[in-house]
C-alpha cells in the first residue's frame, strides 16, 4: 500500500500544473456546489458553516464564502494555534486578515474558540485526497482530525477537491476523522453510509 506522504506528493505536483483560470473556474463551479448542499440545511433552520480560506493551489474557496454569506449563512474560519488546535473566527468579506506562519490568511476578528464547532450545520473541510469510505488526507498536522472529532454526527463533513483527488483507496489510521461528501468541480459525491 502506497504511504500519506507518497500520495500528498503526487497530489501536490498534480495541483501545481493546474493554471489560475482553471482554479478560478473550479472556484465557481464548487460555491454553487457548496451552496446546493447548504440549501436544504438552510431551510431546516441551519445558519453557521465552518469552512476555510483557501491558500496556494488548493480549490478555491473565496466564491464558496462569499455566497454563503450572501445566503445569510455565518461563516466561521478556523484560526491556528500552537499545540495543534484550530479557533474559529467570523468571516466578513471586507474584514481585515493577516497572514499566519504557514502562508494561509486567517481573519484578524474576535476568536469564538475552539467550541464554535459544537453549533455549526456544516463543515467544509480542506484535504488532498478522499476515497468512497470517506477516509480524507490532509496535509499531516492533524488540526482537522481533531476539530471534527468534536462535531456530532448529525453534522454533514464536506471536502472540495479537483476530480483527479477522489481516489480508490486512501491511506488512514484509526484516528482519521472521515467526511460525508465529497464536492469537485464536476459532481458530488455522497461517501460512506453515516
Amino acid at each position: 500500500m502506497v504511504s500519506k506522504d507518497q500520495v500528498r506528493g503526487e497530489v501536490l505536483e498534480r495541483r501545481k500544473a493546474r493554471s489560475p483560470e482553471e482554479m478560478a473556474r473550479a472556484g465557481a463551479a464548487l460555491a454553487e456546489r457548496v451552496l446546493a448542499l447548504w440549501e436544504p440545511i438552510a431551510a431546516e433552520g441551519g445558519t453557521r458553516v465552518a469552512c476555510y480560506l483557501g491558500f496556494g493551489n488548493e480549490p478555491p474557496t473565496t466564491e464558496t464564502i462569499d455566497a454563503l454569506c450572501k445566503h445569510q449563512a455565518e461563516v466561521i474560519v478556523p484560526v491556528v494555534l500552537s499545540g495543534g488546535v484550530l479557533d474559529w473566527t467570523a468571516y466578513h468579506p471586507d474584514g481585515e486578515t493577516a497572514t499566519n506562519r504557514y502562508g494561509i490568511a486567517e481573519p484578524t476578528g474576535p476568536r469564538l474558540g475552539a467550541e464554535a464547532l459544537d453549533e455549526v450545520d456544516l463543515v467544509v473541510v480542506p484535504g488532498l485526497a478522499v476515497d468512497p469510505q470517506g477516509h480524507r488526507l490532509g496535509r499531516g498536522a492533524g488540526f482537522y482530525d481533531r476539530a471534527l472529532a468534536r462535531i456530532g454526527s448529525d453534522v454533514p463533513r464536506a471536502i472540495l477537491l479537483y476530480e483527479t483527488e477522489v481516489l480508490g483507496s486512501v491511506p488512514h489510521e484509526e484516528h482519521d476523522e472521515r467526511v460525508d461528501v465529497a464536492l469537485t468541480p464536476s459532481w458530488t459525491l455522497q461517501l460512506w453510509p453515516r
